[in-house]
């Protein structure tokens, strides 16, 4: 325990069953179901396409939204197959590798316990006090008149010259990550990521439409570490994230979350999607998150099914007709008035063939989702952009052969 890092160890004996014929990836800790690899690997043997029935021994367990909705591990598996990351988790080793990241920087203080594996990210060591933090950078949230507050503005506020971190972590995404589609149509966007960050701060302040205040604590936790957020360049998109923890593994420096991908920890989310679930919890219908619904009682805020769809169907309606942007003074900034409309037609057109609301980037689409009979029904994304073959080579586990050897006393 010399750095005081967390060790876990999980012990326990578990099975997947499987045809013989069917190739799928396992994570060695969390198995079929919590493997990110899963969705990308999972074929019969020799044969291309086709469609396969997946038992799971609980489905639909809890509502489905991305900001504060289902954490059963079968839910997010499924989830797992409808999104895309930035970086996928290593089924074998736990390391993160590059999906739509290109590469990344690591600069990490000098003395911290560091260390770097995989060729895709470069780790250098900085002197002490010496990675600051750009004054522009995204570093806290002005709810009243929601609008970030820059880094050299929140100095300014704690009286302090100007801000340092003890990690600076760089993403730098493939050339075509613009080319990305959501599956209603949409074209991914700076506005994706801008509206992440909105969410990462705006439920803790009074002042916001949908102020929680369970999200209080949780943004009191993460604000003691973090130091800013930056879009550097556009062309290729490059962010710069700062913080005062880091990860022994460079690799596990870079998350969704630190290289600005819209993942919001429970599903991905484009702006239009999450903007929907605001103005239902700003309108007292629906909450994103279980114990506000509780305190509120309304229902808790599911984009697949129930009470839920309704009423975001009435948001939808009134978002389309006035082509809303949220968040104006701050969204405006990155979201057009065409992209809007072009957004919201195609979010109508999606609710209008599929019934639901949830969308992703990832190789399947929700078709449907059937709580009472607990079926879900997910199609190939014929607009999904990988191969087949990408991540092959993670069907079968690679398990190590160690040999110790020495003294025999």
């Amino acid at each position: 325990m010399e750095y005081a890092a967390e060790i876990m160890l999980f012990d326990a004996t578990s099975f997947t069953p499987r045809r013989a014929e069917v190739e799928v990836t396992a994570d060695l800790a969390a198995a079929v179901a919590g493997a990110d690899l899963w969705a990308v690997t999972i074929r019969r043997t020799g044969e291309v396409g086709g469609a396969m029935t997946v038992a799971m021994p609980s489905i639909l367990t809890e509502p489905w939204n991305p900001v504060g909705g289902t954490n059963w591990v079968y839910d997010n598996s499924l989830m797992r197959a409808i999104q895309d990351s930035a970086v996928f988790n290593d089924p074998f080793t736990g390391l993160n590798l590059p999906q739509r990241v290109a590469y990344a920087e690591a600069y990490i203080e000098e003395g911290l316990p560091v260390g770097v594996t995989l060729d895709w990210v470069t780790l250098e060591f900085v002197p002490v006090g010496e990675i600051v933090v750009p004054d522009d950078a995204w570093a806290d949230w002005d709810a009243e008149n929601q609008v970030f507050v820059t880094s050299a503005e929140k100095a300014v506020e704690e009286e302090v010259e100007y801000r340092t971190a003890s990690a600076k972590y760089v993403c730098v995404y493939e050339d075509d990550v613009f080319e990305t589609q959501w599956h209603d149509g949409s074209f991914f966007s700076v506005g994706d990521i801008a509206m992440l960050y909105i969410m990462f701060f705006d439920q803790a302040f009074e002042a916001s439409a949908i102020y929680d205040e369970d999200a209080v604590s949780v943004y009191d936790a993460n604000m003691a570490a973090f130091r800013g957020f930056k879009i550097v360049s556009t062309d290729p998109l490059t962010t710069e994230f700062y913080t005062t923890n880091f990860a022994l593994d460079a690799e596990e420096g870079l998350t969704d979350f630190r290289c600005g991908w819209p993942e919001y920890g429970f599903g991905q989310g484009a702006w239009q999607m999450i903007t929907l679930g605001v103005m239902a919890e700003a309108a007292g219908e629906l909450t994103f998150n279980q114990p506000k619904a509780d305190r509120l009682e309304v229902d808790w805020m599911s984009y697949i099914g129930g009470p839920s769809i309704d009423i975001l169907a009435a948001h939808l309606e009134t978002a389309a007709a006035e082509n809303y942007i949220p968040y104006a003074p701050t969204m405006s900034q990155f979201v057009t008035e065409e992209e809007a409309a072009t957004r919201w037609a195609n979010y109508q057109d999606w609710y209008a063939r599929k019934g639901h609301f949830f969308v992703g980037t990832g190789p399947y689409y929700l078709e449907r989702a059937f709580a009472v009979e607990g079926t879900v029904i997910l199609k190939h994304n014929p607009n999904y952009k990988d191969l087949a073959d990408k991540w092959a080579g993670y069907s079968a586990p690679k398990v190590a052969d160690v040999e110790v050897d020495g003294a025999g006393r």
